[in-house]
């Protein structure tokens, strides 16, 4: 890799590895988790990373115990995934979580939802 410094600005020249062809990404948060399993979010279009929830992104309603958590007892809060549905009471849910709110309060009936695209605030 090569630095050319312009004016100010650096550039570089894309490894031959790569190949001719640009991998387009989509503008959307991935959950990922570290070396030590506690949970991150990123962005592969904007290279931004965050160890909170992003702006403007919706997550699951849900209280969940923090099973990464190292020490006892593990703390219980907010779930870490985006959600996917919204019930017909407004709720959101992550799929894992839907799935025992559906078997608990009987509710079938859902909207999709893509919680990971930072839009404008819900």
């Amino acid at each position: 890799i090569r630095c050319i410094c312009l004016k100010g600005e650096v550039t570089w020249d894309k490894p031959k590895a790569l190949g001719m062809f640009d991998i387009e990404v989509a503008d959307e948060w991935t959950l990922l988790r570290d070396p030590q399993q506690f949970p991150y979010y990123y962005n592969p279009f904007s290279m931004e990373m965050s160890w909170t929830a992003p702006k403007h992104t919706l997550l699951c309603s849900e209280n969940i115990e923090y099973e990464w958590w190292a020490f006892y007892p593990k703390p219980v809060g907010r779930c870490i995934h985006f959600a996917q549905r919204k019930s017909k009471s407004g709720r959101f849910f992550c799929i894992g979580c839907w799935e025992n709110h559906k078997h608990d309060a009987g509710d079938e009936d859902f909207t999709e939802v893509r919680g990971n695209i930072s839009g404008p605030e819900p």
